[in-house]
């Protein structure tokens, strides 16, 4: 089976023969498809599913995407190196005998969600009400395409069928499916996608590494301007200097495409930090320099365990945290990057 599991990718626009879609998405990292933030519920759902979308079999021409929101489940196909699709065909069912067959094989022509596309094009996703399926139950997807391939001049060189990449049908053919489990959504931080501007104060006034002053700051988000933002070092060795004002973006650390941006690090580090952030309090003798230690060797800016107080603070997240999300009047790390010459830093935020 040739899957591939990657980071969640948010989308700006979904289009599909049906009239309902995930929440309206906002977009962190970039400009690019990121992590699943919607504008309206600001809720995350788990990671999106990528498997590659196979053409006569063995030709790579391009990629089927599967993710969830609270509402929908959505399915993104895309092409890529001059291939394009006329047709596309959708079952999804929740055991591989609710997908159309006969002797095993797939009849893409009786699929519940269709559509034929002229012109042609290289982008096309259905979104389905989730209806009864709810967070853990498997599904089946059948994901099939009729692709042509186009030289310079737009005339056809080759016409194929196409499949999502994953198991195979227990058929003749070589038609595929792939499975996909529906994924619990949580809520997360809401952040402007512009720049904003801040400066810190060292050390913070409440136990904490730095204390952050944020401006510029559009009203309506989880984050305001003002003097009373709680921070911490994500970084060593990388310098930023107390009273100065940077310009900066913002990021949430529930963000699963994180793992796409070497300094922001990995979504499970995070987890980590996230659930030590929300237990502080269990350790009313630790100091801030216990807190940032274990901070920073949960994040692998440390490889040698802290010890003392520090040390029992990272090993218990280690132990609680992978996996974790805050609980309502929890606190989100919300990550504030400049530049590359900048120290990496980020503040508590209640959503």
């Amino acid at each position: 089976m040739r899957k591939l599991w990657l980071g969640a990718i948010m989308l700006f626009a979904v289009l599909g023969l049906m009239t309902v879609g995930c929440d309206k998405m906002m977009n962190p990292l970039q400009g690019d498809p990121s992590g699943r933030v919607s504008a309206a519920s600001h809720m995350v759902c788990g990671d999106t599913t990528r498997v590659i979308l196979y053409a006569g079999q063995t030709i790579d021409v391009g990629t089927v995407e599967v993710w969830n929101c609270s509402q929908n489940i959505c399915v993104r196909y895309t092409t890529t190196g001059g291939w394009v699709m006329t047709e596309t065909h959708l079952a999804i069912a929740t055991s591989l005998g609710g997908i159309p067959q006969k002797n095993g094989n797939p009849i893409p022509g009786h699929f519940p969600y269709h559509a034929v596309h002229n012109p042609p094009v290289t982008e096309y996703t259905y979104c389905v009400p989730l209806g009864s399926w709810t967070p853990g139950t498997e599904l089946y997807i059948a994901a099939h395409a009729v692709v042509k391939l186009l030289d310079g001049n737009g005339n056809v060189i080759q016409q194929q069928t196409g499949w999502g990449d994953g198991e195979d049908f227990p058929g003749k053919n070589w038609a595929t499916y792939l499975r996909y489990t529906v994924q619990e959504c949580y809520k997360d931080v809401d952040l402007p996608t512009g720049a904003v501007s801040m400066r810190g104060t060292y050390p913070g006034s409440h136990n904490t590494y730095w204390q952050f002053e944020l401006a510029d700051v559009p009203t309506g988000f989880d984050v305001y301007n003002g003097t009373d933002w709680n921070g911490w070092c994500a970084e060593e060795n990388v310098y930023m200097n107390p009273g100065v004002w940077y310009t900066v973006n913002l990021y949430s650390s529930q963000d699963p495409n994180l793992s796409s941006m070497p300094r922001l690090y990995k979504n499970g580090e995070w987890d980590r930090v996230n659930w030590l952030l929300n237990h502080k309090a269990d350790y009313p003798t630790a100091t801030y320099g216990d807190i940032q230690a274990a901070v920073w060797y949960l994040l692998g800016v440390e490889t040698t365990r802290p010890g003392g107080i520090a040390g029992t603070m990272a090993d218990d997240a280690i132990a609680n945290g992978d996996g974790y999300h805050p609980g309502p009047g929890g606190i989100v790390a919300v990550l504030m990057l400049d530049g590359p010459n900048t120290q990496l830093v980020f503040i508590e935020v209640d959503p």
